[in-house]
């Protein structure tokens, strides 16, 4: 099993992926998460120097931190179907709705032009 590559811009910033799983059974509530963090300092500047006047500014070209930190979440309750329904509507309904009058608008068509074929075949 190969492990998930992270997408890193040209920059060196790349998204971390978390997924958590909360069990069935958890209490409704906001929960802190002790996490530990370890962030490279990196620079993006080519040179270790920036001469800003007469001063010159070292700047490390690579280094790391570890620190802690907390990640607060919050478990809620899943949302109902009718919430469900509604989130899908507002998400795809407009689309759906577009879809549907081309459909109705093409079938119209097709439903007149028999219609006044068939009156014309019974004249």
């Amino acid at each position: 099993m190969t492990e998930p590559k992270l997408d890193v811009s040209s920059i060196g910033f790349a998204p971390v992926p978390l997924r958590l799983e909360v069990p069935s059974n958890a209490q409704i509530g906001k929960y802190t998460i002790p996490i530990l963090l370890n962030m490279s300092t990196g620079s993006i500047f080519p040179s270790k120097f920036i001469q800003l006047g007469n001063l010159s500014v070292s700047i490390p070209s690579q280094g790391y931190i570890s620190t802690k930190g907390n990640l607060s979440i919050s478990v809620i309750e899943p949302p109902s179907i009718d919430q469900r329904i509604k989130d899908f509507w507002s998400v795809y309904g407009s689309l759906i709705s577009l879809v549907g009058a081309g459909f109705a608008g093409a079938a119209s068509t097709f439903v007149f032009e028999y219609v006044k074929n068939h009156k014309g075949k019974n004249k």
